[in-house]
């Protein structure tokens, strides 16, 4: 069965701020302390207008915007794994000398 969108849909903006803000979590306050905040706004603008053309419905704009969240996250330099139960994100910087993916330790 097909649901016409609602208001709530339409506000593709607000609903990928939501969005990218929650998979930020407190990475979101060291972006600001970085200086990348205009950054991250122009990734959530971007997201939502590409949102918007699609006229994605609530579920495929959710997880598009978490895709989108990621992947700026990746492109700034952080890395998601787990630690304490729960995933979380760090800088490269933090995780160490790591040796090139194509060689063997």
């Amino acid at each position: 069965m097909h649901r016409a969108p609602t208001a709530a849909v339409r506000c593709y903006r607000a609903y990928a701020y939501q969005s990218f803000r929650l998979q930020a979590k407190s990475e979101l306050y060291r972006l600001l302390a970085m200086g990348l905040g205009e950054d991250w706004d122009q990734e959530i603008a971007l997201a939502a207008f590409q949102a918007e053309r699609a006229a994605m419905t609530a579920k495929q704009a959710t997880r598009f915007f978490q895709r989108e969240a990621y992947h700026a996250l990746r492109r700034i330099g952080f890395h998601r794994i787990r630690r304490g139960g729960r995933q979380v994100y760090v800088l490269d910087e933090q995780l160490g000398e790591r040796p090139p993916a194509d060689q063997p330790d």
